[in-house]
């Protein structure tokens, strides 16, 4: 992990999320501009629309991890991330440490992803910690619409995924797929002690989405 420390000193990036308001010409839009970039999951699937590929995968839920596992080898990424935990999962990439915190009560952020990152339920906080262990100085978000549909509810923390509109493209996940609950509470707090944590070193982050 040390080798990504500061590589980006003083620049901008994107952290891209899956939500349902992302659009292939924005993310053109980017490559075009030259912006490093953050994606995550099966973001892959907007490929055939847009010349553009993110600098930087990240997976690290693993019901996806289990059930899309080849598709990763599929992300032609410059360097990709993974919870050490599924180290025997995968082949290739990098893999970082998960720091435990009571997520559902109080959000916690990083300043040192060397040594490991908080989850907060969203990948998207654990990419954010990487843009500032990079030294990114502004870091903008899109597609994190912050809302989901849930129909069929399994328990607490699983659903059935029935179509629902909560991902950039139809066909995201499989019908009847079980998925992780959303946590928004948990989600929120991370999100607000992220931005706690990097206005606080006079950095800067916002939600373009």
């Amino acid at each position: 992990m040390r080798k990504f420390k500061n590589r980006h000193k003083g620049q901008s990036c994107v952290v891209i999320g899956n939500g349902p308001s992302l659009r292939a010409e924005d993310l053109t839009k980017i490559h075009e501009l030259g912006i490093a970039t953050f994606a995550c999951n099966r973001i892959h699937l907007i490929f055939p629309q847009t010349p553009w590929r993110p600098n930087y995968f990240f997976m690290s839920d693993e019901k996806l991890i289990k059930q899309y596992s080849d598709d990763i080898q599929d992300v032609p990424a410059e360097n990709r991330f993974f919870p050490k935990i599924y180290r025997n999962l995968i082949k290739n990439g990098n893999f970082y440490n998960r720091l435990m915190s009571d997520y559902e009560h109080e959000g916690r952020f990083s300043l040192d992803a060397g040594k490991g990152v908080y989850t907060g339920c969203t990948i998207t906080v654990e990419m954010i910690q990487f843009a500032y262990f990079m030294g990114f100085r502004q870091i903008y978000l899109i597609g994190v619409d912050f809302s989901y549909q849930v129909s069929k509810k399994l328990d607490d923390t699983t659903y059935a995924y029935q179509g629902e509109n909560n991902y950039f493209i139809p066909g995201y996940l499989k019908p009847g797929e079980v998925a992780d609950m959303p946590n928004i509470n948990a989600q929120l707090l991370a999100f607000q002690a992220a931005r706690e944590a990097i206005e606080g070193q006079g950095r800067t982050i916002q939600n373009a989405t």
